[in-house]
């Protein structure tokens, strides 16, 4: 989910041990195919509408299914921008794919779940799960295209944009599903706060970074 900008030392555990290391372990058939970065963009854009798809109305086994094809998406998502830079053809309209077709899959397995939670929690728990999509949506703009300053206090902002929280949201919703599935839509309200604190969170960082660096009457004094 973040920018490539960033490096690699704002991964967090998952994209450390799982979607870096798989990215290499496919890297090279990807070369070997002749497949444009641009392409496997769009295969992880396909992993994830059904990854959403298995969340959509889920059991427990279609839900684990949905997860295991979140994780493959989310290689993906990085094997793109490491062909890329191995191949030399990173691209502003590249970069613009890539970040639409992961938030795409974010959202569309947050309303996934909220279907699910729905079942039960009505129409409320659908409205938690759009307000939790535009969240995401909002909160993905801000990380990919209007980030946080880099500085300490903007980065520690920043490495709470890898995917560790959403895949515990994500392991959460199965094992509710499985074990108290009354308790999803309150999964569903949970997620809606928080990924409203996390864009607000990136405005007020912003805003007191200008504040910071603005020279003092006394200074130009």
């Amino acid at each position: 989910m973040l920018d490539s900008s960033f490096g690699a030392e704002l991964d967090g555990l998952t994209d450390r041990f799982i979607h870096r290391r798989g990215s290499r372990l496919v890297l090279r058939l990807l070369i070997r195919l002749r497949l444009t970065p641009n392409a496997v963009t769009l295969i992880g854009l396909a992993l994830g509408l059904a990854a959403a798809w298995q969340f959509w109305h889920a059991t427990v086994l279609s839900a684990l299914l949905g997860l295991l094809l979140y994780s493959l998406e989310a290689v993906a998502d990085h094997a793109d921008g490491d062909l890329a830079r191995l191949t030399g053809r990173e691209s502003a309209l590249g970069r613009w794919l890539d970040v639409s077709a992961d938030t795409a899959s974010n959202i569309l397995v947050v309303l996934g779940m909220a279907a699910t939670a729905g079942l039960g929690g009505g129409p409320a728990t659908l409205l938690a799960g759009a307000v939790a999509a535009a969240g995401v949506l909002a909160s993905s703009l801000l990380v990919n295209f209007f980030p946080p300053p880099n500085d300490r206090a903007g980065r520690a902002i920043l490495r709470l944009a890898n995917r560790d929280l959403f895949y515990l949201v994500l392991i959460g919703f199965i094992l509710l599903l499985w074990s108290a599935e009354w308790l999803l839509p309150y999964l569903i309200w949970v997620l809606a706060v928080g990924s409203q604190g996390y864009w607000l969170l990136c405005l007020a960082e912003r805003a007191l970074a200008r504040r910071r660096h603005r020279p003092s009457h006394r200074a130009l004094a």
